[in-house]
Order: C-alpha cells, then sequence, then structure tokens
C-alpha cells in the first residue's frame, strides 16, 4: 500500500515537473549550480571622506572560484577593509583575506581563512567546497538570457532575470575592458556577484547598476578571470605604462573621423613619460608594436589595444610603428610599471583633515601641477585645518620649512611636530592652491577632537 502511494505521488511530481516549461527547468538549473558557492561579503571598510578616519559597514557579493576557498569580488567591495566576513550558502558566517587588488578593473580577489574553512567543513562532514564554473563571455550574444545573483541592499542569496542588451558598452574610464550590459537588476550589494548563464556559468561579474534606468553593466567573466589568476599568482596586477591615451580613428561620440583605416589615434602624451621621452607626440597615428598591428578603427576595439600594450613586459623595450603625416617613423620606448592608481590616505587628527598621496588616475587635476606629493583630501567641518585656511585640493609644497616631496616625508614631519607640546603648536605651510603658492599658518594648539568627545560624554 505505501508503495502504490509513493508510486503515486512520485507520478504527481513528474507530471508537475513536465508542465514547467524547459526555459523555466533551465534556469532553475543554472541557479542550482552557482546558489552554492554564492557569498555574501560583509566588509568593514575605512572612510577618509569627511576629514577622519571612520569605520563603516558595507555589503557586497561574490563566488567561490576554487576548492582552497578563492573569492572573486569587485574592488570597491574589498578596498579600505580593515575586516572581512563572509557568509556560505550554509549560513556559515567565515573570516577572509585581501589577496589582491585591481581598481583598474575593479576586481579584487579574497581568501576564506584556512583554519576556519577547514573546521567549518569537518563540523559540517563537507568533503569539498561548492566552486562557481566560469563560462565563455566572448560566446555571449544579444537577447540571450542571464541571471544576476548576489545580496542586494544586503538581502542574501537573491537572483534577478534578464537579457545580454550587449555584449560590447564602452566606457572611456574603464579603458582596459568592455563590458556587458544587462536588464537583469543590479542594485547596491550585487557589486561582486556572478551573472550567470543558462548554462550555469559564471559569464560575468556584477559591478555597476544606473538607479531607476533598468540598466546594469558586468565585467566580462574572461577579463574577471584574466585578472584573477593574475592576482592569485602575483598579489597584484602588474601594468606597463606608456604614457599614452588613444583615439578611435572613427570617433562618433567626438564626431571625428580620420582618413585611415588603420592604427589608432594618440590622443595625448603625458608628460615626462617613456613614450614623450621616445619622442611620440599626441597626434601621431600608432600602426604597430615590434610589428604586431596595433587598430582601433571604433570605440569598441580600443579595450583590446589597450590591454594588448599593458601586459608587455615591464622594462622591455619595444619598437613602435607610428605615421605622422606622411613620414613613418620608429620609436624605441621602454615602459614602466604602472604607479598606483589609489593613492595612500592619512589621518591627521591634531589637524581635523586626511591627506592622500596625489596620482595621475585619482588626481588628475593635480597630477598636472605636480607629479608627486601630498594634497588635503577631506576637512572637518570644524578643525584646525579649515580654521588654518586650509581647503581641500590644497598640495602641500613645505611643512615648517621643510620640503614634502612625498607621503613618507609628510608622515616624518607630521609625527615630529605632533610631539610638540601646546604654546609651539604653530607653524608655516607653504600650499599649491590652482596654481598659485599660498603661505599659510596651521595653528592647531586647540585639540578639536577631545573636546567634541568630552561634549558627547
Amino acid at each position: 500500500m505505501r508503495k502504490a502511494a509513493l508510486l503515486a505521488l512520485l507520478a504527481v511530481f513528474v507530471a508537475a515537473w513536465g508542465c514547467v516549461p524547459p526555459e523555466e527547468r533551465a534556469i532553475r538549473k543554472a541557479i542550482s549550480k552557482v546558489y552554492p558557492a554564492l557569498v555574501f561579503v560583509k566588509p568593514i571598510q575605512l572612510s577618509y571622506d569627511w576629514g577622519k578616519k571612520e569605520a563603516q559597514q558595507v555589503f557586497g557579493s561574490g563566488s567561490i572560484i576554487s576548492p582552497d576557498g578563492y573569492i572573486i569580488t569587485n574592488n570597491h567591495v574589498a578596498e579600505k577593509a580593515r575586516e572581512i566576513s563572509c557568509v556560505l550558502y550554509n549560513r556559515e558566517e567565515i573570516k577572509a583575506e585581501v589577496v589582491g587588488l585591481d581598481p583598474e578593473a575593479d576586481i579584487a580577489v579574497l581568501k576564506l581563512d584556512e583554519g576556519e574553512l577547514s573546521a567549518m567543513m569537518k563540523r559540517k562532514g563537507m568533503a569539498a567546497l561548492p566552486v562557481a564554473k566560469w563560462g565563455d563571455s566572448d560566446e555571449l550574444r544579444e537577447g540571450e538570457a542571464v541571471l544576476a545573483l548576489g545580496a542586494p541592499f544586503g538581502f542574501t542569496r537573491s537572483v534577478t532575470r534578464g537579457i545580454v542588451s550587449s555584449t560590447q558598452r564602452y566606457f572611456e574610464d574603464f579603458p582596459h575592458h568592455l563590458w556587458i550590459q544587462t536588464d537583469a537588476a543590479i542594485n547596491p550589494g550585487n557589486s561582486g556577484g556572478p551573472l550567470v548563464n543558462i548554462k550555469g556559468e559564471i559569464v560575468g561579474i556584477n559591478t555597476l547598476g544606473i538607479r531607476g534606468s533598468g540598466i546594469g553593466f558586468s565585467i566580462p567573466a574572461n577579463v574577471a578571470r584574466d585578472i584573477a589568476e593574475r592576482i592569485i599568482r602575483d598579489g597584484k596586477v602588474v601594468r606597463a605604462y606608456f604614457g599614452m591615451s588613444f583615439q578611435a580613428l572613427h570617433d562618433f561620440t567626438r564626431s571625428a573621423h580620420m582618413k585611415a583605416d588603420k592604427g589608432v589615434l594618440v590622443a595625448n602624451v603625458d608628460r615626462y613619460s617613456p613614450a614623450e621621452e621616445a619622442g611620440i607626440r599626441a597626434g601621431d597615428v600608432l600602426l604597430a608594436c615590434d610589428g604586431h598591428p596595433l587598430n582601433a578603427l571604433y570605440q569598441t576595439d580600443l579595450p583590446a589595444l589597450t590591454r594588448y600594450l599593458a601586459f608587455l613586459p615591464v622594462g622591455a623595450e619595444v619598437d613602435l610603428t607610428v605615421r605622422r603625416k606622411d613620414e613613418i617613423l620608429h620609436f624605441k620606448v621602454t615602459p614602466v610599471e604602472k604607479g598606483s592608481f589609489e593613492g595612500e590616505e592619512f589621518e591627521c587628527p591634531l589637524w581635523n583633515c586626511v591627506v592622500k598621496e596625489i596620482t595621475k588616475e585619482k588626481s588628475p587635476r593635480l597630477f598636472f601641477f605636480r607629479h608627486k606629493g601630498v594634497f588635503i583630501y577631506s576637512l572637518t567641518y570644524e578643525g584646525n585645518a579649515r580654521a588654518s585656511g586650509l581647503a581641500g585640493g590644497d598640495i602641500i609644497l613645505e611643512l615648517d620649512g621643510r620640503k614634502v616631496e612625498d607621503m613618507a616625508s609628510f608622515k616624518k614631519i607630521y609625527e615630529e611636530l605632533a610631539k610638540r607640546p601646546k604654546g609651539k603648536r604653530k607653524v608655516p605651510l607653504k600650499v599649491l592652491r590652482d596654481g598659485l603658492e599660498l603661505l599659510l599658518v596651521l595653528n592647531y594648539e586647540t585639540d578639536v577632537r577631545k573636546i567634541q568627545e568630552e561634549e558627547e560624554d
């Protein structure tokens, strides 16, 4: 009797499953393949945006990509993290460390704490850690169904569904790769989560959503996987720096069209860069690198070209073929390692401000005036720096009569000045503001933060 009842129940289940459309069955299967490897990422990040260092809880997503606990997520999820914990599919929370960050591609790799992971697997009787499978993002086509998995707004284990709207979306601020555009909702907290195809494979890393538009963008899996492998192998991503920026020969956004069918226009050459020192100028058309053709007829061709040059060996001389007017020229250029993308930040509690390193990528306007050094990044509303006349963007040239060359020299001077007793806490300060030098007197006799803490008590 029991056997007949079980067979009848099985028949009902099979009939019900048969009523589910094939596409729905495929989607459910795809979700089941990736869900176990989905991770809710909980970093506590340090913020320097209001003139002081503050810790804040943020949320993101990620995917386990190796049996030993490596996780891929976005750089903006993991950067400046004081500590990170990850909630796995079985609701176990495990600490993780940052293996490496790549701000230029917005990719980060984390690794679950080996001790905690081993203990959890033993406790749960797990033979292996669930791992998400990579797909080939080059095979994606417009109109293809995709799923965006993650933790939007901190809601763990969420899925949105949509299609691929474009596989070749170009953003000038991210020159190293094209983007996948999708109408699958990507909300805050989805960052770092996987974009999954109907096979249950990761084809993208969700990164950006435009609120109210129904448009989201993901980093192609082939790019993300390459960056992740470089980080796991080297701890960072090394890029070659030539000091050139490019423009497509036929740039429809600028209505600029050149009478040429090969090469790429050199739009700008950085001062003191390897390209400038070799003799390359803005307006040249770059044709080849060591005989390898370089072509960018349209904007969507630029990322592949930029990525090719970026991953050439640092310090190895190359021959760049250039057309200048009607002349073909050759230049020997030795690229150097690209510098820090995100400059170091340093809190000055006695002055009630935060200073930051100048970098070409994050502070290009200041980089125009000074290629290295530190500047006032943020100030508290009430504090000694603001009261002394300092403003955001001021480049610090001299402090107490001593030159500030970089962050190291600034820290050394600041630490000495911080030890001065009251009555001797006024120092001359020379800054560069919008190209003009100003002399100020920094008065930090009052301990503003101590007063504020006493008032709060």
